[in-house]
């Protein structure tokens, strides 16, 4: 099975609805406005694999300013890999790091660094950072964040 990591039309939407609501709860639909603002972003990107025809993941690129997480220390400007999730029956098989790369290309014809932040607790999402360049740089408290605290993390890109 060969995975294929393609910018997302309006038509995966559904699917992308789908999958977060399996992992974080609530219904596909009351996600929808949320995927389709990110879809129509000018300054982001949303990214979907897909094996046999099955969408099985997806990852966002948010430029971010004004520190939205409420972080102390402030977050720095710029775009954020964020918003990343795999069907669980895929997960750890590669995915994650394909959608990263494609994330990252997006991101390296724009500018030249890429940041992540994820909760300091979340050692799959740490990992996966890391094994495609990621240096942590440091931790931050958030009240949006559960446990109250991030890690920030940051990579260069070869900006054309």
């Amino acid at each position: 099975m060969q995975t294929l990591v393609r910018p997302a039309t309006a038509d995966d939407l559904g699917a992308c609805c789908s999958l977060i609501a399996a992992y974080e709860g609530g219904e596909p639909a009351d996600w929808l406005a949320r995927f389709a603002k990110h879809l129509a972003n000018p300054d982001g990107y949303l990214s979907v694999a897909v094996t046999d025809g099955q969408l099985i993941g997806y990852g966002r690129v948010e430029h971010q300013l004004g520190n939205p997480m409420a972080a102390e220390p402030r977050l720095p400007d710029g775009y954020y890999l964020s918003g990343i999730v795999v069907s669980e029956p895929r997960r750890r098989r590669g995915v994650g790091a394909a959608l990263c790369a494609a994330r990252i290309d997006w991101v390296a014809a724009r500018a030249g660094e890429v940041w992540y932040f994820t909760n300091r607790d979340n050692i799959a999402s740490r990992a996966l950072h890391q094994q495609v360049g990621f240096q942590e740089l440091r931790a931050f408290s958030s009240p949006h964040l559960d446990g109250g605290w991030g890690v920030l993390g940051h990579r260069r890109t070869i900006c054309s």
